[in-house]
């Protein structure tokens, strides 16, 4: 479960990230994959929420798609770059040109990347363009500066139902990607929400990036991530942490 980070100590900053994309499944994968790396993640479906986002937040790192549903994403960033000539720009995009390479790059870009892109290409980028600004992670920050973090993890009896259901699923299932809408409603069904652990032994089971299976997961309302009623909260801050029951 993502976690929920907020700086602490004189002068904390912690990277701020923006997502342009559209599709709701690339864009909650990123959401995923930089998180669990420690990052704060905000989502733009579009141009115009992206621009309203830079009016609001003090945003370190734009991840620009460039075919958007409104506003063209290279002019997003020519708009951006207007504004914060000091802005981290990525490009992902499915529909790669050298003109749009030369135009990115022209405008500042640090990285183009076409899809498909593994989690190593994006996190390697994202590390590149946020050390060229100065920027780090929130682990590579010095010592008793960490952010306090609340994460919601299961109860014990769970992880264990995990182990079970997909100790079924490997008997039931042959691990095709076209059996994931079943796995997950599998999980649904029996343990009442599908938990980080069990997305990732569905990443391996049906050989997926994790990042794709939480995608689809988040797509659809019908699957829960997150525990109803009484479940675990461990409290971090820097490497001490102390966990302790709570109702939900």
């Amino acid at each position: 479960m993502q976690q929920v980070q907020e700086p602490t100590g004189a002068g904390a900053k912690w990277p701020q990230i923006l997502i342009m994309e559209d599709e709701l499944s690339v864009a909650k994968g990123l959401e995923l994959i930089l998180t669990e790396e420690g990052y704060t993640v905000d989502l733009a479906m579009s141009g115009r929420s992206a621009l309203e986002c830079f009016d609001r937040k003090q945003v370190d790192l734009l991840i620009a798609d460039l075919r958007l549903p409104d506003i063209d994403g290279m002019e997003v960033i020519k708009q951006v770059k207007r504004r914060r000539p000091d802005i981290g720009v990525i490009v992902i995009t499915g529909y790669s040109t050298i003109p749009s390479a030369v135009e990115a790059i022209k405008l500042g870009a640090a990285d183009y990347l076409s899809k498909p892109f593994s989690e190593d290409d994006i996190v390697s980028a994202v590390k590149v363009a946020l050390d060229t600004k100065g920027l780090t992670k929130p682990d590579q920050a010095a010592a008793g500066a960490g952010p306090a973090a609340a994460v919601l993890e299961p109860l014990p009896q769970d992880l264990q139902r995990v182990k079970e259901i997909m100790t079924q699923i490997r008997q039931d299932f042959s691990g095709h990607r076209e059996e994931l809408i079943a796995i997950l409603q599998r999980f649904q069904r029996q343990l009442g929400f599908i938990p980080l652990t069990a997305l990732r032994e569905i990443a391996r089971f049906t050989r997926m990036p994790e990042a794709s299976v939480y995608g689809v997961a988040t797509f659809y309302e019908q699957f829960r991530l997150h525990p109803v009623g009484r479940h675990i909260v461990k409290v971090c801050r820097g490497t001490a942490c102390h966990v302790k029951g709570a109702e939900r």
